[in-house]
């Protein structure tokens, strides 16, 4: 929907980044590859790859906790730039701190995500 508002008006309004932005990318995305990789270690787990039975309990608690975060400044973004009295999505990027907040967490969350990944891949890997 998003998309194809913005491909037929030839803009970026504010209900089409948080549907593109925001929900989309900031909450969506991040939960998929959460729950993909909460898969992966399942998996893993169950093939014994490490005894690390620790890691595999750790692990996706730290990820459910990164995935509520994400949530949660995304959620407030989309708040913030639909009530907030930003004229543009150009304005409230360059002048919120909600945006540069969520910008953090939302990176903090990839980084670690990242980390954990390697450290399960590492583990099939030394299997």
């Amino acid at each position: 929907v998003g998309y194809a508002d913005m491909v037929g008006t030839n803009s970026s309004n504010k209900l089409n980044y948080v549907l593109l932005d925001v929900i989309g990318r900031g909450i969506l995305e991040f939960s998929t590859f959460v729950i993909g990789t909460v898969h992966w270690f399942n998996i893993t787990s169950q093939a014994r790859a490490g005894d690390k039975k620790l890691a595999f309990t750790i692990f996706p608690a730290i990820l459910m906790i990164i995935t509520i975060a994400v949530t949660v400044s995304s959620t407030f973004e989309a708040v913030v730039l639909l009530n907030g009295g930003f004229e543009t999505v150009h304005e409230f990027r360059s002048k919120s701190d909600v945006h540069k907040i969520q910008l953090l967490v939302e990176s903090t969350g990839w980084g670690i995500h990242a980390v954990i990944v390697a450290i399960c891949g590492k583990m099939v890997y030394e299997r």
